[in-house]
This record gives structure tokens, C-alpha cells and sequence, in this order.
């Protein structure tokens, strides 16, 4: 995955968040019918044609994502009413626009439903979560990651049950100082941030993880906020691995794009492709195999 995927899927995630389901005009039957069909056809065709077609047609892939969206640094149910959407991030990679499959709102204690997903990306598929309205400064754009081994097998009818994270803006100064105790010297909104927990196959957090393959610093995030989130004892050492009790959140500022994984003793991570871009937050929970 090239810098311009990353690039060009991140920076569409709040018009993404936003969209609703997109329109599928490629649902056709026989003899040239389409969906209403022509000369006498029906739904799915012409010439005997049914919903999706006969001879030669398929039915539409229709699936529904379903969850709880979280703010990363209460704990608590994400505001009713941002904006979820479904990204299809694919195309990116040959140079074209991300894909929105569906979008919705945010319902009460942070619920979502997702309804008409209709593709299985090789990229994985991205929940962004963003303001409805661009004037408010409720939310920081920010996707969360779903990988491709997810979905596998999904089919019609089907619905996936997932979380997705938001990062609030009244968040990121605090976010921003405590790396900067940590040592990080730039400004999350200019680099972007790529996060994520490391969790087992559970989904319980893992202590002492590691992250692999970043060029750049990772930030380690611990359950005692008392000496820094990032750092721990009276000179402040930055954390140098995951910590349970702070839900094995780690950060990556400015991450390049490349493949990230995990080391922790007993457990076995594969490689994802991932990165960040500013203005955004990619959060990618890591899971063991």
C-alpha cells in the first residue's frame, strides 16, 4: 500500500462517515434487463428473471455492521448522532476515491447499524466516525480499523458484530502534552496519529506487547495517569511496552505506512499493513491468532 492510499482513504473518512448507502446500479438479469427490467420484465430481468437475475446474474452482496462505538478516552458511549460509515479503502491503492458502502448515525448509548455493505475489501473495511456537520468540533476524524479475516465468508443477510473508536477534540491537547512528556516534539492534528490496543483472541488486553516494524518512536499507554500516561516513575521514563490495565492502548504519531505487528511471550500476531495522516486517526486493534 502506497503513501497516496493511506493519503487518499484517510483524508475522505469524514465525507465517508457521513454519506449514506451508495447505490447499486450494477444488479442485473437476462436478455439486458435491469433492476425493473425492460419490455415487460420484472424485478432481477427480463425473460423470466428473479430478484438477481437468472442466466448470468448474481445477487448483490447486502450485509449489516453492527456495534457500539466508544470515546477512546472515557470509556463511555460515543454522542448520539455523529456520523458511522462503512469505507471500502481499495480502490486507493490503483489510485482512485475510497468507496462509502453505507453510513448511519449513531443511536442512543452509542449504538450503530450499518445496513447494505456490499463488498469484502482485500484492504480491510474502515468504521469512520466523524461530525455530521463540519462546523461542529465534537469528534476527531477517526476510523477504526476491521481486517479483512473478519468477514471472511460474510454472505447476504449477515451481520457483523464489532466496536468502533472515537477520539473526541476536546482529547487530543491533553493527548498531545502527555506524548509531549513522553518526548514527541511535533502536533497530532499536523502528523496524525496511528493507535490501537493489543488484545488476545478474547479481546482482553495483553501487558508487556510490544509493537513491530514502526521506523518511528511507539508510545506505550499505562493504568497509573498519577506520573503520565506515557511515562512512568518520578523522571519519567517513557513506557516500553503495553499495560493491561490501560487496555493495552499504544501510539504512533506520524506512522509511516508499512506492516505493524505485535510481540508478547505465548501469543502469535500477523502483520497488518496500516499508517497515518494528518488531520486523522487510524485505530487498529491488533489481535493474537
Amino acid at each position: 500500500m502506497t503513501n497516496k492510499t493511506i493519503l487518499t482513504f484517510t483524508a475522505a473518512l469524514a465525507l465517508a462517515a457521513c454519506a449514506g448507502d451508495k447505490d447499486d446500479s450494477g444488479t442485473t438479469g437476462t436478455s439486458g434487463g435491469t433492476t425493473g427490467g425492460t419490455t415487460g420484465g420484472t424485478t432481477g430481468g427480463t425473460t423470466g428473471g428473479t430478484t438477481g437475475g437468472t442466466t448470468g446474474g448474481t445477487t448483490t452482496l447486502s450485509f449489516t455492521i453492527t456495534g457500539t462505538a466508544y470515546d477512546l478516552d472515557s470509556g463511555d458511549p460515543a454522542p448520539e448522532g455523529l456520523c458511522v460509515g462503512a469505507v471500502n479503502p481499495d480502490p486507493a491503492v490503483t489510485g482512485g476515491d475510497p468507496i462509502t458502502m453505507a453510513g448511519a448515525a449513531i443511536g442512543p448509548g452509542g449504538s450503530f447499524t450499518i445496513e447494505g455493505v456490499n463488498d469484502t475489501p482485500a484492504f480491510g473495511i474502515l468504521v469512520s466516525i466523524a461530525d455530521c456537520d463540519e462546523t461542529a468540533t465534537i469528534a476527531f476524524t477517526s476510523a477504526t480499523f476491521m481486517a479483512p479475516s473478519f468477514y471472511s465468508g460474510v454472505a447476504t443477510g449477515d451481520t457483523l458484530t464489532t466496536e468502533a473508536w472515537l477520539i473526541s477534540q476536546a482529547y487530543m491537547p491533553r493527548l498531545g502534552g502527555e506524548l509531549g512528556d513522553a518526548g514527541y516534539g511535533g502536533d497530532l492534528n499536523t502528523d496524525g496519529v496511528l493507535m490501537g490496543m493489543v488484545l488476545d483472541t478474547s479481546s482482553a488486553p495483553i501487558s508487556g506487547a510490544t509493537i513491530t516494524g514502526s521506523s518511528s518512536a511507539v508510545y506505550y499507554q499505562d493504568g497509573n495517569p498519577t506520573d503520565g500516561l506515557f511515562t512512568s516513575g518520578p523522571k519519567g521514563a517513557p513506557n516500553m511496552e503495553t499495560d493491561a490495565k490501560a487496555n493495552a492502548i499504544w501510539l504512533i504519531p506520524g506512522a509511516a505506512i508499512g506492516g505493524y505487528s505485535a510481540d508478547a511471550m505465548g501469543y502469535t500476531f500477523s502483520s497488518v499493513t496500516l499508517g497515518s495522516n494528518p488531520g486523522s486517526a487510524l485505530i487498529a486493534p491488533i489481535y493474537a491468532q
